[in-house]
């Protein structure tokens, strides 16, 4: 399903680092090719999977 970047709510245990640098031209060029991996919760979704792709869409998002 598609999902709005705002409705994405992280998983508390996600211990990865969070540096975007490298996957957002990437992104920006081709998108996202593989799929968050998320449940439904409250309304919103949690990722399960996904955490960096997420973190590079919504700065993506807030560049415009």
């Amino acid at each position: 399903i598609m999902v709005d970047v705002h409705d994405l709510i992280p998983s508390k245990d996600n211990f990865y680092s969070m540096d975007v640098s490298d996957l957002k031209p990437l992104i920006r060029a081709f998108g996202v090719l593989q799929p968050l991996l998320i449940k439904p919760e409250g309304g919103k979704y949690k990722i399960q999977a996904g955490h960096l792709r997420n973190n590079a869409c919504l700065e993506l998002v807030e560049e415009g």
